[in-house]
């Protein structure tokens, strides 16, 4: 063979011709697979969508019978929603959050302020009785030993607030308290 004859492994093969009713068959089928794939994929959705109606009607109907018991027991639902919608308009305004935010940062949720507030509390709650005391009364008081322990509580807070009131605590606090309202202010503006 000499090296200018064409060679017989050299040659590019033509392609098949393709059939066009053949291609357009396998695309037919192509699409309808992915349409099965979706159909079963839906399916579950499709029972859903045919018990939901009588899922909807039993919670209805659950509900209603509720609203009758609370009724007869003299509860006013439309009352007690009203309620609770200022609760929330009322509990999530800006000036509530920051105040809770405040109270939540201070050291008021320290177990051992909860434990002086609670005692507090209970005193307020029940302070037994409760006579006239004049000065002489109030001065005759102060020998007794619960008066003297309650009157040196107050006395230390009365010191350490006196001492944060100096240092310009109060007013970072009162500062910092209005500097993050106006952030939040700016924050709604962007």
């Amino acid at each position: 063979m000499s090296p200018s004859a064409p060679s017989a492994t050299l040659a590019s093969p033509t392609p098949p011709a393709v059939d066009p009713v053949l291609a357009a068959l396998e695309r037919i089928e192509r699409r309808l697979a992915a349409v099965e794939r979706v159909a079963l994929t839906a399916a579950p959705a499709a029972q859903l969508t045919s018990t939901l109606p009588g899922a909807v009607a039993m919670l209805v109907d659950t509900f209603d019978g509720l609203a009758a018991k609370l009724g007869d027991a003299g509860v006013d639902l439309d009352e007690r929603m009203r309620s609770v919608v200022r609760a929330l308009e009322v509990a999530t305004a800006p000036r509530a959050v920051d105040g809770l935010a405040s109270l939540v940062e201070s050291k008021l949720l320290e177990p051992t302020a909860l434990a002086a507030v609670s005692q507090l509390a209970a005193a307020l709650a029940d302070p037994g009785a409760t006579p006239s005391v004049g000065a002489w009364g109030a001065l005759r008081a102060l020998r007794d030993p619960d008066v003297q322990r309650a009157l040196g509580f107050l006395l230390a807070v009365a010191r350490q607030f006196g001492k944060n009131l100096a240092a310009g605590s109060v007013d970072a606090c009162r500062d910092r308290l209005e500097g993050t309202r106006a952030n939040r202010l700016l924050e709604g503006t962007r």
